[in-house]
């Protein structure tokens, strides 16, 4: 009769407890890998919304300007404080004389004016009495959000409606 043949076992306990630890470890790095993700971006939406209310700020204050002007006025804007548009001139085109960035809360924000593109397709002249007002609000992080006005001016500027436009 043939005898068994002799089979160690010592051991292999030790290989199936160090398995169970390295998936037990990748499981707990995951989880904690999901709840950081999810707090960053629980704070990038409270950053995000910030940015709208500031935003919306920089389009209220922006209108409140633009109710001070006259016509004439409205239409110089376009052109900037140097009275050239577009080019290497572009940097002070439609800006109101709030400035380049007005501080507001946690961040910032710029006002612009800008043509109607219809129906003159000339963005440094008007003839339909519409603007559309921009407020870029920027926020720590990179957090930018941009809101716009459309503004009928042909006495007195009244909002025509409020827009938000696709972010990138």
């Amino acid at each position: 009769m043939p005898r068994p043949a002799i089979v160690n076992n010592k051991g292999s306990i030790l290989l199936v407890v160090v398995v169970v630890q390295c998936v037990f470890a990748l499981a707990l790095f995951l989880a904690a890998n999901l709840v950081l993700l999810d707090e960053m971006e629980a704070q990038y939406t409270v950053k995000a919304i910030e940015a709208f209310y500031v935003a919306e700020a920089g389009l209220a204050c922006g209108v409140a300007y633009a109710r001070q002007y006259d016509y004439a006025s409205m239409v110089s804007l376009l052109v900037g404080e140097d009275g050239v548009g577009g080019g290497s001139h572009a940097a002070d085109d439609g800006l109101l004389p709030l400035g380049p960035a007005v501080a507001y809360g946690d961040g910032s924000f710029s006002v612009r004016i800008a043509d109607n593109p219809e129906p003159d397709k000339d963005p440094y002249s008007d003839t339909d009495h519409m603007f559309i007002l921009s407020s870029t609000a920027s926020l720590e992080r990179r957090v930018r959000k941009t809101l716009w006005a459309v503004l009928r001016c042909p006495q007195e500027c009244s909002v025509v409606s409020w827009l938000e436009p696709q972010q990138q």
